[in-house]
């Protein structure tokens, strides 16, 4: 097998994975369970967090950076999707 054929197999493989993305996200359910992970996920807001004396919290500034970058993935998948990538 080429490495062009590898490449174009897993190219094909990814846009069939984005859809299967886009297509559990776009039901009724899926699109609950989507608005939920943009709200607890950090989406659309900032994941630094202070700790009780107003210090920043590092650890749970990076827990909660975690939870937002497998957000932003989900996302990622659907929007390539939508636009056929």
């Amino acid at each position: 097998m080429t490495v062009r054929r590898v490449v174009e197999e897993s190219a094909e493989s990814r846009r069939t994975l984005d859809r299967e993305y886009l297509a559990t996200f776009s039901t009724p359910s899926g699109l609950k369970v989507l608005e939920d992970l943009e709200k607890r996920c950090f989406v659309h807001e900032s994941t630094a967090a202070v700790d009780a004396g107003g210090r920043m919290d590092e650890h749970r500034t990076l827990v909660n950076e975690g939870s937002r970058l497998n957000a932003a993935y989900i996302l990622s998948r659907i929007e390539r999707a939508k636009k056929g990538e």
